[in-house]
């Protein structure tokens, strides 16, 4: 992530290596969501999957009471965030990431909005 930030400043930045990216996917939804837990969510309950389309990777976060990495989903997503693992982690870090959200795109943003960064 902090290459991508130098190299932002100084002109187009390189996507994330995908192996990487998916780690650094895994890293946030592992670590992070656990940073804020006492942050109680109130968007919309259920399950948000990211998924990266060029490593197969899939992250489950539940969106209920707070917001944590699960195994399984016992029901449909209510939204899919989705592109390359390098879009995803840069997605998590409001950066910009290219990705395609299917579903409640709300809830995708509510989720993005939650966790605090500062």
């Amino acid at each position: 992530m902090h290459r991508w930030d130098a190299q932002s400043v100084t002109g187009g930045p390189e996507p994330i290596g995908a192996d990487l990216a998916a780690d650094g996917v895994l890293e946030y939804c592992q670590r992070m969501l656990r940073r804020w837990d006492d942050r109680v969510w109130s968007g919309p309950a259920g399950v948000l999957r990211l998924a990266a389309d060029d490593t197969g990777g899939q992250w489950l976060v539940r969106l209920d009471p707070v917001p944590a990495l699960v195994p399984a989903a016992v029901a449909e997503p209510l939204a899919t965030v989705h592109g390359a693992a390098s879009d995803l982690d840069l997605w998590l870090w409001r950066r910009a990431g290219a990705v395609l959200v299917d579903g409640d795109r709300a809830a995708a943003e509510a989720f993005l909005g939650w966790a605090d960064l500062d």
